[in-house]
């Protein structure tokens, strides 16, 4: 189910409710990106992080606006900054993860993994050039966060390295694919609030807790 859209008589936005509700997530990313500058930490994961909030933040606005509200106006195209930006987004988190727990792998394991993160992201950023299409993100999201950034994670729980942020974090994985769940079923509550909508709240929780388990890491790393 498409959610309606509103007609201002001048301009019109298609789709309101999911142009709203990725707005509005991406306000809340916004506003942790600006909490996490404020800290300190190391400086390397502390880039990386910053800068997964940052694309994040940026690329679900522009997927609201040019890939929902105003598709009308920017064709199948308009997806495509979006798509990108969220790539490039869950490629930091995989980064900063890697470089965190890059100590306790072998260097053949370490090696192999950041050259495989990089190609696949690679991959998906040029196939989504190609053809602008949301599985590329999905794919590239699936592999980033719940195979690199949580088994690595759940390997740091397990050696009680930083545990109390990778649990935070595992627990925005969680509702991340929560999210995924909920659009990949279309679970539709009502016209004005479908799927789409709905699996927006999820995010908005994952983004949380990655916040928080981000904010963690850089309390309890030196600068």
């Amino acid at each position: 189910m498409e959610g309606p859209g509103l007609d201002f008589g001048v301009f019109r936005i298609d789709e309101f409710m999911t142009t709203l509700t990725d707005v509005i997530l991406a306000a809340f990313i916004f506003n942790w990106y600006l909490q996490l500058r404020k800290l300190n930490g190391e400086s390397g994961t502390r880039k990386l992080l910053l800068r997964h909030f940052l694309f994040l933040s940026i690329a679900t606005f522009l997927g609201g606006v040019m890939g929902h509200g105003f598709l009308y106006v920017f064709g199948p195209y308009g997806k495509l900054p979006g798509f990108a930006l969220s790539i490039i987004a869950v490629f930091m988190l995989e980064l900063a993860v890697i470089r965190l727990s890059g100590s306790h792998l072998k260097p053949g394991f370490y090696r192999a993994l950041y050259s495989l993160a990089l190609a696949i992201s690679l991959s998906c950023l040029t196939l989504s050039f190609w053809s602008p299409k949301f599985v590329w993100v999905a794919f590239q999201s699936t592999f980033g966060l719940l195979f690199v950034t949580g088994g690595l994670s759940w390997m740091m729980i397990r050696k009680r390295i930083f545990r109390d942020a990778f649990v935070q974090i595992w627990r925005g994985i969680a509702f991340s694919i929560a999210a995924a769940l909920v659009f990949a079923f279309r679970y539709d509550f009502h016209v004005w609030f479908n799927h789409k909508d709905f699996s927006h709240i999820f995010l908005i929780l994952s983004s949380w807790f990655i916040f928080k388990g981000a904010k963690n890491l850089l309390e309890n790393t030196k600068g």
